[in-house]
């Protein structure tokens, strides 16, 4: 995979456009918890970088092939990312040496120092914010399907009988003890 980096000083009156490719390796080393690894994940798109006052301001489309495991059925699905983002750039400024609040304005801004940004981190960001946090694979999943009945030739003991007799569970399918 080829970093996304934009040369600041490249940028001056006119917009730079980048095209992007982030491969299943790299996308599986961020992403693994909710990735399918069954199937190879990619995503592809194109960012334009304007120069603004004290910075840039990024805007960029998203194709992504992405593949994910539902929390329900854990079985692997497509997932589509929203086509849009954007962010602005800004040089970081030195009363962040410290703690700081950040309020919600903030959250779509970046900061960094020189005059070479790898953007590569930024737009997976943006991808793992677009992720749900329990990704499913339809609104009706009903999840794993277990056999609720107990085989004839599991034996439980008997001091469960009181627990067996709570949940409705018939004696006669599980008491093989005698």
């Amino acid at each position: 995979m080829r970093p996304v980096i934009v040369q600041l000083r490249e940028i001056r009156e006119q917009a730079k456009k980048l095209d992007y490719f982030i491969d299943s390796e790299f996308l599986e080393a961020r992403l693994s918890d909710v990735l399918d690894s069954t199937k190879q994940s990619s995503c592809s798109g194109t960012i334009k970088v304007e120069k603004i006052q004290g910075g840039a301001y990024v805007t960029g489309q998203v194709k992504s092939e992405i593949f994910l495991k539902c929390n329900k059925c854990l079985s692997g699905f497509n997932y589509n990312i929203p086509e849009h983002f954007s962010f602005v750039l800004l040089r970081s400024p030195d009363h962040f040496k410290d703690e700081t609040e950040l309020k919600s304005g903030d959250l779509d801004v970046v900061y960094f120092s020189g005059e070479q940004i790898d953007l590569t981190d930024h737009i997976v960001d943006h991808l793992i914010l677009e992720i749900p946090m329990n990704p499913v694979c339809s609104e009706d999943c009903t999840g794993i399907q277990y056999d609720s009945k107990i085989p004839p030739e599991f034996h439980t003991d008997p001091r469960w009988e009181g627990l067996r007799k709570i949940a409705g569970i018939d004696n006669s399918v599980t008491d093989n003890n005698s």
